[in-house]
């Protein structure tokens, strides 16, 4: 079955198998605190090319993650996940 989303970065049109995330690792371990993906995927053109990342952490008491991506000339993408 083909991947049918399209890639985040403006312009471009390939399928994108790639999904961006962003992890909280707990120390010593691999296992993490939690890990949601962003709902960006890039092609593997994008994804292998580099990129510009800024993050922006603020602390909450929600017991949630709440992410918004900005991609360059494009709608932010938000979305939130509850910590288990």
């Amino acid at each position: 079955m083909a991947d049918k989303r399209t890639c985040a970065v403006p312009g471009c049109s390939r399928s994108a198998p790639n999904a961006l995330g962003v992890r909280m690792r707990k120390p010593g371990q691999g296992d993490a605190w939690w890990s949601p993906n962003i709902g960006a995927h890039m092609c593997d053109v994008h994804a292998k090319s580099g990129a510009r990342i800024t993050l922006t952490y603020e602390a909450t008491s929600t017991g949630r993650v709440e992410t918004a991506l900005h991609v360059v000339a494009q709608k932010p993408v938000a979305h939130s996940l509850k910590i288990k």
